[in-house]
């Protein structure tokens, strides 16, 4: 079974904004499938626009290597049992 990427994930992945990705989907510089109305897109098709030299030079990963989501910091504040006493 083939694995498909959600428009987010290849945001999060080559750290851009769903703005741009969804240019790009619109433009056809970014091959994908549409089956009822979802962008779906594969690991493949986000390799080749990589490799293809479409993204600004900071945002250049490759598909398989980025993390599907940014790691999360959590400061002492932010949790509210280490605020009581």
């Amino acid at each position: 079974m083939e694995t498909y990427l959600t428009p987010e994930e290849v945001a999060n992945n080559l750290r851009v904004s769903m703005r741009s990705v969804y240019k790009w989907l619109k433009s056809g510089q970014l091959e994908s499938y549409r089956p009822f109305g979802r962008w779906l897109i594969t690991p493949a098709h986000l390799d080749r626009f990589v490799k293809g030299g479409s993204l600004p030079a900071a945002s250049v990963v490759t598909a398989t290597t980025a993390p599907s989501t940014p790691a999360k910091s959590q400061s002492p504040m932010s949790n509210k049992k280490n605020n009581r006493r």
